[in-house]
């Protein structure tokens, strides 16, 4: 454990010093607290009215509108998919281009140890920066006077944290199968094109196996947030035997560690067999 923590700490501050990585998570978190304070700029809604929201049917949508028009925006969403998977993507094909993979091979460390270094300190940064633009959406929303749940608030940032965490080391895995930056940003951006498309076709066609998405986990876990909200997918009849399955946010759960697992074994799997002096 404590061999990891170096590896950490080394990529925490290699991206600390890194202007260019500084600049365009500034860039990133303004930006995307600006389209926030856009989209809170929404009608008002009646405590106790039964609402749909696209993707969500809520009873009750008087504090917890916020949560819901942010969790149903599409600029958002983007967000929340490609940004930690491009992030991930980095972590091995990124250092090899540059020499410090086999620089850090190079230390009395295993491959094991920093596959998990680098991934943890992506993980940390990815969770900076979804820690500071909820705090900045928070703010946005006690100044526009829009009434909010704090509860809510933490709910959607756990939320957020785990989804954004699993794309990471999805990303990740990608990117030691990757033999350059360009291919395996290339091949994460393609993948989380396929997790936002798929969404719809599957529930069209084969809605007993909607949570196998991870765009419809995310759905489902914002949903798991406050009991009288719900997906629509979940709120729809279905003539499968495994129809009540899907109903339950702990299955979204299940199917969000299981990628999270998955992805780490597969990454940790690559990394041990793959040439680290090779761009």
């Amino acid at each position: 454990m404590k061999n990891e923590i170096h590896i950490f700490l080394f990529e925490i501050r290699r991206h600390l010093r890194s202007r260019r990585t500084v600049v365009g998570a500034c860039v990133l978190v303004l930006f995307y607290l600006f389209w926030i304070s856009h989209s809170l700029r929404i009608r008002t809604f009646e405590q106790g009215t039964m609402t749909t929201m696209t993707y969500f049917v809520a009873r009750s949508l008087y504090e917890g509108r916020v949560i819901l028009t942010l969790a149903r925006d599409p600029l958002l969403l983007l967000f929340v998919v490609c940004t930690p998977l491009l992030f991930g993507a980095t972590t091995v094909a990124g250092h090899r281009d540059t020499g410090a993979l086999r620089l850090l091979q190079s230390l009395p460390y295993s491959r094991w140890t920093v596959f998990v270094g680098l991934v943890a300190a992506r993980v940390a940064m990815i969770s900076a920066i979804v820690c500071l633009l909820m705090m900045g959406a928070l703010l946005e929303t006690w100044r526009q006077g829009v009434p909010f749940s704090p509860v809510h608030f933490a709910g959607y940032t756990a939320v957020l944290l785990a989804v954004t965490t699993t794309l990471v080391v999805i990303g990740a895995a990608i990117s030691t199968r990757a033999t350059s930056r360009r291919r395996a940003y290339t091949s994460s951006l393609l993948f989380g094109l396929l997790i936002l498309f798929v969404y719809g076709p599957l529930q069209a066609f084969r809605p007993e196996a909607i949570l196998l998405t991870p765009r419809a986990v995310y759905y489902a876990l914002v949903a798991g947030i406050d009991i009288n909200w719900a997906t629509t997918f979940q709120e729809q009849p279905s003539q499968y035997r495994l129809d009540s399955v899907y109903h339950y946010t702990e299955v979204a759960v299940l199917s969000l560690c299981a990628w999270l697992l998955c992805a780490m074994a597969a990454g940790l799997y690559s990394y041990r067999s793959i040439d680290i002096t090779t761009s």
